[in-house]
């Protein structure tokens, strides 16, 4: 295009011209759209426009009219040959993470489909919802890495192991804790212990079978766990113990001490009526298999229907485990993705006690709250108490039944529709062994 500079004193007087009357003209924000479109259907721009066409143009419109369509056209020329503004790279989004997505290949021993299940026909894991692992204050480790307890499914021989890194930007590689005592196929837990957040890619081998997938890690604070009430009912133990007399409650709804049939409102959910029986010293002993509620391949959930109101759950649990992941407790449930459990058990991964209490609530699939690991007692019989009050759970341990110790509070995030027993979630298949509950008993809570 000319620059002014190189006009002569005619051709300048004309741009002026033009550049003043159509100041002068209003024209209407449609009439300037359509025009522009119809140009640009009907032109190409050319570097070698120049003012003598305007004046020729301008002599066939002879109108103040004329002159802005004019003004419009040399608008356009110059929009159509200048230079796009590019964005700067620093304002350009962070490229989404490719977060691998389910197939449902169900692993090996596993009856129950899972949308969450990936695997290749030799190792299967099961994948957090959206790709998304959701880290908490208590998944951060000391030295500020993040862990999350993962589980796989081993369909050759031979052990696992784990690598991993960060694809959107630099950090350490991925570390991991593999827990022994799975033998060498099928069932496996590990822990995966993540250097920072971000996009990352983990692979697991076994021998020459391997599964990779991509997941996100994410930190978002927990919400604060409200401090247990006490009523000025309760006497306490002096500040420096760990227990308190909890008060009685003010009614028994429900109560069975197991030593006639099971009461009728009882239900069992994947009964399996070779691992259950009643004791003649009157024990409801329930044999602790493989399985996992949320998996929905547990057997033996003895349910009823929750109350309305405030309650509190109450058993006498007879139980000595050995093993991954054997437990045996209290439950509500809503269903196998939303339940509060509180047990007895043995977690053997790097972030666990061992021989334990945990309080665990499930959400919508997943654990994505503290689960309050204590050590067990030094005894194979204890008394498990579960109070639903307001909008907490709140569980309590105790070797006598009288004096109690507070494990922890969630706050309700599922809806208390069922009540009940349980034992389970063995990764050994034959390694069976009981859970004996004296009674159960549902107490109202004012």
């Amino acid at each position: 295009m000319n620059d002014k500079n190189s006009l002569n004193a005619e051709e300048r007087a004309l741009a002026e011209m033009l550049t003043a009357t159509a100041a002068q003209v209003e024209v209407r924000a449609s009439f300037q759209n359509e025009l522009e479109k119809k140009l640009m259907n009907t032109h190409k721009p050319k570097t070698g426009f120049g003012l003598f066409s305007f004046g020729k143009t301008a002599s066939i419109l002879g109108s103040a009219l004329g002159l802005a369509v004019l003004a419009l056209i040399f608008i356009w020329a110059i929009r159509a040959i200048a230079p796009k503004p590019q964005p700067a790279m620093e304002n350009l989004p962070a490229p989404a993470c490719p977060v691998t997505t389910p197939n449902g290949s169900t692993p090996p021993g596993e009856t129950m489909a899972d949308e969450g299940y990936l695997g290749n026909g030799k190792i299967w894991t099961s994948l957090w919802p959206e790709g998304k692992i959701i880290m908490y204050s208590y998944n951060r480790n000391a030295d500020g890495s993040l862990s999350m307890k993962w589980l796989w499914w081993r369909g050759v021989s031979g052990p696992l192991s784990i690598e991993g890194r960060r694809l959107d930007a630099e950090a350490e590689p991925l570390r991991s804790f593999i827990s022994s005592g799975y033998g060498d196929t099928d069932f496996q837990v590990s822990e995966l212990i993540f250097p920072t957040t971000g996009c990352w890619e983990v692979t697991g081998h076994v021998g020459d079978a391997s599964l990779t997938f991509v997941t996100e890690v994410v930190f978002e604070e927990a919400t604060p766990t409200p401090a247990p009430t006490i009523t000025a009912e309760s006497t306490l133990i002096p500040p420096t113990a760990t227990f308190e007399v909890l008060p009685t409650a003010p009614s028994t709804l429900f109560r069975d001490d197991f030593e006639g049939p099971l009461n009728d409102n009882w239900q069992w959910t994947h009964e399996n009526s070779e691992q259950w029986k009643l004791t003649d010293n009157g024990w409801l002993e329930i044999m602790v298999s493989y399985g996992i509620i949320n998996n929905s391949n547990m057997d033996n959930l003895l349910l009823r229907q929750a109350p309305t109101g405030n309650f509190e759950l109450e058993t006498r649990l007879k139980f000595s485990p050995t093993e991954a992941s054997q437990m045996a407790g209290l439950l509500i449930y809503e269903n196998n993705s939303n339940y509060a459990e509180f047990v007895h058990g043995v977690c053997l991964t790097s972030s666990c006690i061992g021989d334990e209490f945990h309080f665990d609530q499930m959400t919508r699939g997943s654990f994505i709250e503290e689960n309050f690991a204590t050590t067990a007692f030094n005894t194979d019989t204890v008394y498990l108490r579960l109070r639903f009050e307001g909008d907490t759970f709140t569980a309590y341990a105790s070797e006598n039944g009288m004096e109690w110790k507070l494990i922890g509070t969630h706050p309700k995030k599922i809806q208390p529709l069922f009540i009940g027993l349980f034992a389970g979630g063995s990764f050994n298949r034959s390694a069976l062994i009981p859970a004996q509950f004296d009674y159960f008993a549902v107490n109202a809570l004012p």
